[in-house]
């Protein structure tokens, strides 16, 4: 496996906890899962090479929303962040204008 193999599955390993947090996965099965993905994606590169195994995935965020039902007692860490910066960002133009 050379390092533009290893890119492009780390790509779609990142693409897919992403979409795992935004679920609501919990850190522990997110890491399980993307261990899963990293294992299947290799030997899937072995066989067809990388570019192949990560257009078979398809829809990193539809496997996500397919892995596992969200712990709704779970914050949303990265939910919350996002509404916060765009509220920061938001109130800062407000200062400019």
């Amino acid at each position: 496996m050379n390092v533009l193999d290893r890119v492009r599955i780390v790509g779609a390993t990142l693409s897919y906890d992403l979409w795992l947090d935004f679920a609501g996965v919990s850190g522990r099965r997110r890491r399980d899962l993307r261990r899963e993905l990293r294992a299947n994606l290799g030997d899937a590169t072995a066989l067809v090479g990388s570019r192949n195994a990560v257009r078979g995935l398809g829809s990193t965020r539809a496997m996500a929303a397919a892995a596992s039902a969200p712990d709704p007692t779970r914050p949303r860490w990265t939910v919350g962040f996002t509404v916060g910066m765009s509220l920061l960002g938001l109130s800062l133009l407000g200062r400019v204008s």
